[in-house]
């Protein structure tokens, strides 16, 4: 087999990830007017909650974030021939983030829908659900696992320029969000 010929590496530190994050809560914050003006209700309103309801949605949020991973996780065993073999999760102390490394290369195509699927199941269909039905929980879940993806968002969109038939290496850097694209 022949040297791969690499086209593209993509970078970005995590703390201009971290300052994309806070971009994102200006669209979040029309959205959460939306939901309040149609529902009547408010959102985001952790000063009327109980301590009991405080912990409840932050122990909601953590199990989101444990979902969230495991989500790539599965998505990347059904494309990966080697099922869950060389899929590591953990969480990184140092940059307080929760990862799921995918420590094989994969078809552009394959890696998209890996990167995607925890904002489609956690933050857009939540957000979807909850504003036919008025769920003010379902809608801040919602929300914040919409913002929390924002990492997977940068990947899709460096993925959606590349061909699908290229291949995917991801970097195992803590610091940083890394891939490189290349053509084999």
């Amino acid at each position: 087999m022949s040297e791969p010929k690499y086209t593209k590496e993509y970078s970005i530190k995590l703390k201009v990830i971290y300052s994309y994050m806070l971009l994102l809560y200006i669209p979040a914050a029309v959205i959460t007017i939306l939901f309040k003006n149609i529902w009547r209700i408010n959102t985001l309103s952790l000063n009327i909650l109980s301590l009991n309801e405080r912990i409840l949605f932050l122990l909601l949020i953590i199990v989101g974030v444990i979902i969230h991973e495991l989500i790539h996780g599965i998505f990347a065993a059904i494309f990966s021939s080697n099922r869950f073999k060389n899929i590591k999760f953990g969480f990184s102390i140092r940059s307080f983030v929760a990862y799921c490394n995918i420590n094989e290369i994969m078809k552009v195509k394959y890696f998209k829908v890996i990167a995607i699927m925890p904002f489609i199941i956690l933050g857009i269909l939540p957000i979807i659900i909850s504003l036919f039905f008025g769920c003010k929980t379902l809608f801040d879940f919602g929300i914040l696992l919409s913002i929390g993806s924002i990492g997977d968002l940068i990947m899709f969109n460096w993925l959606c320029k590349e061909k699908n038939n290229y291949w995917v290496k991801e970097s195992d850097n803590a610091k940083k969000l890394e891939i490189v694209v290349f053509e084999k």
